[in-house]
């Protein structure tokens, strides 16, 4: 697996012997598209390390992910992106409401934000799913049995990113862990179940 790494300047990567991926984030980065709540001006932020390889086609992408919660909005993502306006992710991530839990982020010029299931272990499998221009999350807490999170479209080109972001949007930086991170150009039969 051939991977290429965005945002050096704000964070870093290692890749162990065993494949294990370890991506730190500096402070204040993240990738959203939002109206700032006080001054009604758009911010838009797209500083978030990410590692990731170009995937031609239908996919299935998966990695089990930890992270070194600090601060809230403290996340490891699985990230799928056509361009810095169209994209999205799927995030175990430390939330406002004081849980660990699967959130979802779909961006089409703007951002939406959708807070999923709360999860009580310290790690969590993400898997995104592409079929034509349908896309689909998935979790699951043992990497066998995946609960789906979100079905969506998105106009993506036939060749997009995909792969793995550390971010820490109102923090001072956190650290994620990836492991058995793979993509597999296949085409599932049921995009919901994603298999």
């Amino acid at each position: 697996m051939t991977l290429k790494f965005l945002n050096s300047a704000y964070g870093s990567q290692k890749i162990d012997s065993n494949n294990i991926i370890t991506l730190a984030a500096k402070e204040k980065t993240d990738f959203f598209v939002g109206y700032n709540e006080n001054t009604n001006e758009i911010e838009r932020r797209r500083n978030a390390p990410f590692l990731f390889q170009d995937i031609t086609g239908n996919f299935v992408a998966t990695v089990k992910v930890s992270v070194d919660f600090k601060y809230t909005y403290d996340s490891g993502v699985l990230m799928v992106m056509d361009n810095e306006n169209l994209w999205s992710k799927l995030c175990f991530e430390e939330t406002d409401f004081g849980t660990l839990a699967i959130v979802s982020v779909v961006t089409e010029r703007f951002s939406d934000d959708a807070n999923g299931v709360n999860i009580e272990n310290n790690f969590v499998y993400l898997k995104a799913v592409r079929v034509g221009n349908n896309l689909s999350f998935h979790y699951s807490l043992d990497g066998k049995l995946y609960n789906m999170v979100r079905f969506f479209n998105m106009p993506f080109a036939e060749t997009i990113h995909v792969g793995l972001v550390t971010q820490s949007p109102y923090g001072k930086g956190t650290t994620a862990t990836f492991e058995d991170f793979s993509i597999e150009n296949i085409t599932v039969s049921n995009i919901r179940q994603g298999q």
